[in-house]
């Protein structure tokens, strides 16, 4: 069945797709939806499919976290999406620890004359940090500034580290 079929049926229509007939559309769709979303955060789109189609399993199954967004293939490849940015901003916090520490525990350090902060806020290791708290939050890394970045107490960085 072509996407324009699926597309052209009212809910009572598709209620009546046998489970491989829906299995297929909603692959295809979140397919789609992962490839758009992948090209946008940089994330590998099969990677991104195939987390979201196992959310769909698992809401199949009864899941209690998934089982209200089985059906909504944006909603399940946002949460994979999510997911993915998440569990890879711990990893990369994870593995770049100390030098995330050093501009963090820079960044607060009140001694310092504010041409060191500048170098420290244009510093690699703070621009990574930026983008590694924007995949945290899962939004732009436009919105992730410096500010931010001096708002952390770094005792509670450590803590959460």
């Amino acid at each position: 069945m072509s996407d324009e079929q699926l597309n052209a049926m009212d809910d009572e229509d598709f209620a009546k797709l046998s489970k491989e007939e829906t299995d297929a559309f909603y692959s295809r769709d979140i397919g789609r939806l992962a490839q758009d979303e992948a090209n946008i955060y940089g994330i590998d789109p099969e990677t991104l499919k195939d987390v979201a189609e196992g959310f769909r399993e698992m809401g199949e199954a009864g899941d209690e976290v998934y089982k209200n967004i089985k059906d909504d293939s944006q909603a399940l490849v946002d949460a994979a999406r999510n997911y993915i940015r998440l569990n890879t901003a711990i990893q990369d916090i994870k593995e770049n620890y100390e030098d995330y520490s050093k501009v963090i525990k820079g960044l607060a350090d009140k001694n310092l004359s504010a041409v060191d902060k500048a170098m420290i806020k244009n510093s690699e290791s703070a621009k990574k940090l930026r983008k590694t708290f924007a995949d945290l939050l899962d939004t732009s890394e436009n919105l992730v500034d410096s500010d931010l970045l001096e708002a952390i107490d770094p005792k509670d960085f450590e803590k959460a580290a």
